[in-house]
């Protein structure tokens, strides 16, 4: 082998070498953990991340397909044992050094120790701060649950101090504020995390969540767009992207995109609630009848259903049923529940009780003056149209 064949081979093995060493240690290799613990307790935290986004999709907050496809993900990444990583890294490096031992490189026996002690220190600091800003998310996620909203927030302020790139952090602080209806905060989450990873279809459902309940429907639908865009099987992002259109007046988009989220999930309650109250604005009361109970079978204890389903059997003048799934809604909800307050009171206007209609009505404005234009869009209270105590209560 002449000399420049030589120099050539051993540039190529060091090159080789250099790719191994970085990419496989320095990069890929702070990716893995190699202390068991450590190891167990990020696993746990991944756990804890899939229940918290998977309750957040069957809430309206969170995505449980996006969820369990970035989890599996990171599941793939810390699956695999310590020991069996680290008798992969043995391998590589009695390759390389048989490979260096042929072409007679024996300097690099000192480089390589430097290498992997430098780039110990570093994984050792990097996992020792990923550890404790995960088990700052853990514990923000069980003060969410048990809905202590500015503990979990002080959990996930110190978890973001910690590690500010990850936008499940800043989705969850987004949640926290949404919950407790300081939807401006909420929505300045969302757009960081969207600036960290603006892929994520569940931060774009959040984000147009919240900007219906700013009242900003446009924009709201653009966001639930861009995430049924970037996963067309978000089926909460197409639940919510109902109401909104709704909200916009584009009645029959609104029923289409309903349908959709059904098809997607045929298992969700919140994709038949959202059939029964499309198919109630159309009147088709004995279709949004069906959708409702369907709703209601799978989830017996929410209350919404319960509502769709007294609306729908109101329209059929069933009232007797109509009032006894209004009053079970309104259970259900600890006995504040607006919506289906003012329901019952159309319901007892439709059977000529005109003192239990009103009391209904203003029982519900009391509990939220927007009920007023709630019903007014919903054409109800017909009957009592123009009754000085009506117009009193609804001025």
């Amino acid at each position: 082998m002449d000399s420049n064949s030589q120099e050539e081979l051993e540039h190529k093995t060091i090159d080789a070498v250099r790719r191994a060493v970085s990419q496989d240690v320095e990069e890929r290799l702070s990716e893995f953990i190699r202390d068991q613990e450590i190891m167990r307790i990020k696993f746990e935290g991944w756990l804890k991340a899939v229940e918290y986004e998977t309750k957040l999709a069957s809430n309206l907050n969170s995505t449980a397909m996006c969820t369990m496809q970035r989890a599996e993900r990171e599941v793939d990444k810390v699956e695999p044992s310590v020991n069996s990583r680290i008798k992969l890294l043995s391998i590589i490096f009695g390759v390389v050094g048989f490979i260096l031992a042929v072409v007679g490189i024996t300097q690099f026996d000192d480089v390589g120790n430097m290498i992997v002690e430098n780039a110990s220190g570093r994984i050792e600091n990097i996992f020792s701060e990923q550890v404790k800003a995960q088990f700052s998310f853990g514990e923000s996620v069980e003060h969410y649950y048990n809905k202590q909203y500015r503990r979990a927030l002080e959990s996930i302020g110190d978890a973001i101090g910690i590690v500010s790139d990850r936008a499940t952090f800043w989705l969850l602080r987004g949640n926290i504020y949404s919950r407790m209806e300081i939807y401006e905060e909420a929505l300045k989450s969302y757009d960081t995390a969207l600036s960290i990873d603006k892929d994520d279809s569940s931060v774009w459902h959040e984000k147009g969540y919240v900007l219906r309940k700013l009242k900003k429907n446009q924009e709201a639908l653009e966001a639930l767009d861009q995430s049924v865009r970037l996963n067309p099987d978000n089926w909460a992002s197409w639940y919510t992207r109902g109401y909104v259109l709704y909200d916009l007046g584009q009645h029959e988009d609104a029923s289409k995109s309903f349908e959709i989220c059904l098809n997607i999930e045929r298992q969700e309650a919140l994709c038949w609630n959202g059939i029964s109250y499309s198919l109630n604005r159309m009147k088709e009361f004995s279709r949004a009848l069906q959708a409702a109970n369907r709703a209601i079978e799978i989830k017996g204890e929410w209350a919404p259903p319960w509502r769709h389903k007294g609306v729908a059997l109101t329209g059929l003048s069933k009232y007797a049923e109509a009032l006894s799934a209004h009053q079970e809604a309104i259970k259900l909800e600890g006995g504040i529940y607006p919506k289906a307050v003012v329901s019952m009171g159309d319901t007892y206007s439709r059977m000529g009780d005109r003192k239990r209609a009103l009391e209904s009505l203003s029982r519900a404005v009391d509990q939220d003056r927007s009920m007023v234009l709630f019903l007014m869009d919903r054409g109800w209270y017909k009957e009592l149209r123009g009754d000085e105590d009506f117009e009193r209560i609804t001025q």
